[in-house]
């Protein structure tokens, strides 16, 4: 008996039967407590054991709340911004932030490009708590890539 996605938990005891197949062969209904098999009429692949279908539940139930978790993880990330150090402070990277980043970083790029500014040059950035903190160009753009890859890192973590 399975709750949620039937085909997918086939798939993991067959991993050849198609959506054909399920289609031709193969009948479900809900009996009110999750979704049973009623016909199976596959001309090569046996019926599922109860153990088998009890074990690809347990596999799906576990993969979701994996999914789960790591979409929680990060939510939570997303809120809690990404931690500059030494200074020891956290700049935003939810979407907005990222944004403003990135157009920040195309500015100080064409500033230094063109002379106005130098790797030298100071400015003031805001934390995610609202305080300002002078930096110098060099290392706000340090700052803007550790923030970049450390996105990216979540990213790519809630993606596996």
């Amino acid at each position: 008996m399975w709750t949620d996605h039937p085909l997918r938990q086939l798939q993991l005891i067959y991993p050849t039967l198609t959506d054909e197949d399920f289609e031709a062969f193969i009948e479900l209904t809900d009996s009110g407590n999750g979704i049973e098999i009623s016909r199976w009429d596959h001309p090569s692949l046996p019926l599922p054991s109860p153990t088998q279908i009890a074990a690809t539940t347990a596999t799906a139930q576990a993969a979701q709340a994996a999914v789960d978790l790591a979409a929680a993880n990060y939510a939570a990330a997303m809120i809690s911004g990404y931690p500059v150090a030494p200074e020891g402070f956290v700049l935003g990277i939810a979407d907005e932030d990222r944004k403003a980043w990135t157009e920040l970083l195309a500015m100080l790029n064409e500033g230094l490009s063109l002379g106005v500014i130098t790797p030298e040059t100071t400015t003031q950035i805001k934390a995610l708590d609202g305080v300002l903190h002078t930096v110098t160009i060099a290392r706000l753009k340090q700052m803007i890539f550790g923030l970049g890859m450390h996105y990216k890192a979540l990213w790519d973590q809630l993606q596996s």
